[in-house]
């Protein structure tokens, strides 16, 4: 079964490059780095992280406290460095408790945990 791939201009594309291409320029050379880069680090990871969660089928009730706490695991690393070790375990552990406590039984519980476990540590850690 092929799917039918569209070709030509799509101007959607075009209109929000054309538009957010230049916010994001101004967004960035002209806001001070301190607070606002941050933010927009911390808003890009989290996206990244609802992506990975998305291509890898994380059930909705462990998603959106894995991309937050995800959010929160980066903020830390950033803001506060020599802290990076407790806020990576302090986040895997609520995790693991939130399964432990939402999940019912055991089985399938790696298939939940494991991709919110990489992408903890591959976006939030490699991103920072």
């Amino acid at each position: 079964m092929q799917t039918e791939i569209k070709k030509g201009f799509n101007f959607k594309r075009v209109a929000v490059a054309g538009i957010f291409i230049p916010v994001l320029f101004v967004y960035i050379y002209s806001l001070p780095a301190s607070p606002y880069f941050l933010g927009l680090l911390l808003v890009i990871s989290m996206l990244c992280m609802m992506e990975f969660f998305a291509m890898y089928k994380v059930p909705a009730r462990m998603r959106l406290p894995a991309v937050l706490t995800g959010g929160a695991v980066f903020y830390v690393v950033c803001v506060f460095p020599s802290r990076t070790p407790e806020a990576f375990f302090a986040g895997i552990i609520f995790l693991l408790l939130l399964r432990f406590f939402t999940g019912g039984s055991p089985s399938g519980s790696m298939k939940e945990l494991g991709p919110i476990g990489v992408g903890l540590l591959y976006i939030a850690g490699l991103l920072s």
